[in-house]
């Protein structure tokens, strides 16, 4: 990622992600950056092209160079379809506006392929924006912001006028909106605000980068500071999609409560350093009390002049008893690091940090070091008990601003890496959250279902218990009628049986003998 101001970054790669889309395979352009300044950003991101910049004004280090011309916009003397591309990157607002379609026709002249314009366009909105930037400003240097300046002198471009110009004569273009007005309005408050104070370009850098980094893919929003036009000649620009991130979603808030971080960051530090700046020219002290019961006074203390940054204390006092000790490590506030603490009771035995607390008038301390945003800064340490006390040992450092400034980076940067990663766990949480309710949901469905089908079981049972029931009936008649189908057939059967005996009786009779031969005799 190419590390330069979120707002360069804003034009520059947005510029870099349309020519790159509507770029052929292996293609190079000749491209015409007009209005640029001496930063030659456009190379950086477009290494592999050739690049030429023109500007109506140039310093007296680029006249000679071949990469820069001298020129107007509005009249340009090269021919006609001279460059592949023409780009012109927030210069649209900074023509006077009756040369503003003027301005355009030029970029539609020379440029083959396509050209690209990027600018804030006027709406409520941008304007109050616009204005309370300015505010800051100057609040800050007493005077109006060169470019915002001539924004309300020219007037910002309508969007509708140049739609109209393009529709008229049937040029093919898109409109592609980037840039949070909110958040625009809040960062550049930020560069003012190190503009001012130029300590604090060291985590405007890290807020840069992390703008470029994070926000700028998720800055895709209608109701935007700034807009970009591209208009084709010789090309289709129904491949030109931009990203369309969801603004709600999850993840993008995620990222904007880290960047809420790191604007509270910001102006803490800020303050920090408007604030803490020692005045070397006065003549300073530091002072150690001690309280044996009547509070802290000038009789029981030893006071010393501060000769260097760093004073070494070292006393050997018979005291009586102590409640607490006091410690002003100088008149005037300012960022200390105390150090080498050691204090001995009448044993000689060193007190330990669990014998004692520290308190005090700082406003926040990053392990050593303790911050004070007022005069008179002192701490208090506690003592769990009352100790008799034979030496007090402590170095006393006064921090200057070069070394604040990192500790308080190095602090800061820890905290941010901490908030990222309760972030990422807020983040994480929310999506398992979300899942989890997904899940519960589809469970809950899946238990009325299974409701549903339970109540329609209980009612197939109790038709199939009925029907059992039934059958059972039909089997008890069944079996009744059985049993006396049964005696029925066994007492025929004894008849039967019976009528066969006499049958034997008759067939084994004489009678029957002279009958059956007298059948015979007849042929019978």
């Amino acid at each position: 990622m190419i590390d330069i101001l979120f707002d360069q970054f804003q034009r520059y790669n947005n510029v870099t992600n349309i020519i790159n889309t509507l770029r052929k395979t292996g293609q190079t352009f000749n491209i015409l950056e007009v209005g640029a300044n001496e930063h030659q950003n456009l190379e950086r991101f477009l290494p592999e092209d050739q690049i030429t910049y023109l500007d109506i004004s140039l310093p007296e280090n680029l006249k000679n160079n071949p990469k820069y011309i001298l020129g107007d916009a509005t009249s340009m003397g090269f021919s006609d379809n001279h460059y592949n591309i023409v780009v012109a990157l927030d210069v649209f607002e900074h023509i006077a506006e009756q040369d503003r379609i003027k301005f355009v026709s030029e970029l539609h002249r020379v440029s083959s392929d396509f050209f690209i314009i990027t600018a804030p366009f006027h709406s409520p909105k941008v304007v109050q924006a616009e204005k309370r930037v300015n505010a800051v400003f100057k609040s800050l240097f007493n005077k109006d912001f060169i470019w915002l300046e001539e924004h309300m002198t020219n007037g910002l471009p309508n969007i509708d006028r140049l739609s109209n110009y393009l529709d008229s004569n049937d040029m093919q273009y898109k409109l592609i909106s980037h840039g949070d007005i909110d958040i625009w309005e809040r960062m550049m408050a930020i560069h003012f605000i190190t503009a001012h104070n130029p300590a604090l370009t060291v985590y405007r850098q890290e807020i840069d980068r992390f703008y470029n980094q994070h926000i700028y893919g998720i800055d895709y929003i209608d109701d935007s500071y700034r807009k970009i036009c591209v208009v084709a000649k010789n090309c289709s620009l129904s491949e030109l999609i931009m990203p369309n991130p969801e603004v709600d979603s999850v993840k993008n808030r995620a990222i904007l409560e880290k960047f809420d971080v790191l604007e509270r960051t910001f102006f803490n530090l800020a303050s920090v350093n408007t604030g803490v700046l020692l005045n070397k020219k006065k003549e300073d002290s530091f002072q150690v009390f001690w309280n044996n019961g009547n509070g802290f006074n000038e009789i029981n203390s030893i006071r010393e002049k501060v000769v260097s940054s760093t004073c070494h204390f070292e006393k050997r006092i018979d005291l009586a008893l102590v409640e607490s000790i006091r410690i002003d490590p100088s008149d005037f506030r300012g960022a200390f690091r105390f150090s080498g603490i050691l204090i001995k009771d009448e044993d000689g035995k060193e007190i330990l940090e669990d014998r004692y607390s520290v308190n005090g008038n700082y406003n926040f301390n990053y392990k050593d070091m303790f911050v004070f945003y007022n005069d008179d800064p002192f701490l208090t340490i506690n003592f769990n008990h009352e100790v008799s006390i034979t030496d007090i040992r402590l170095s006393i450092t006064k921090i200057n601003d070069d070394e604040f400034k990192i500790i308080m980076i190095e602090n800061m940067k820890k905290k941010i890496e901490e908030q990222a990663a309760h972030c990422r766990e807020l983040s994480e949480c929310k999506e398992k959250t979300v899942s989890l309710n997904k899940i519960v949901s589809e469970l809950n469905q899946k238990n009325e279902d299974m409701l549903l089908e339970n109540n329609e079981l209980v009612i197939q049972v109790e038709k199939l218990n009925h029907l059992i029931a039934d059958l059972n009936n039909l089997n008890k008649e069944a079996f009744s009628k059985n049993e006396s189908l049964s005696q029925d057939i066994i007492n025929y059967k004894e008849q039967v049986e019976e009528k066969n005996r006499e049958l034997q009786g008759v067939y084994g009779s004489r009678s029957w003998k002279y009958v059956m031969k007298l059948k015979k005799i007849m042929g019978k």
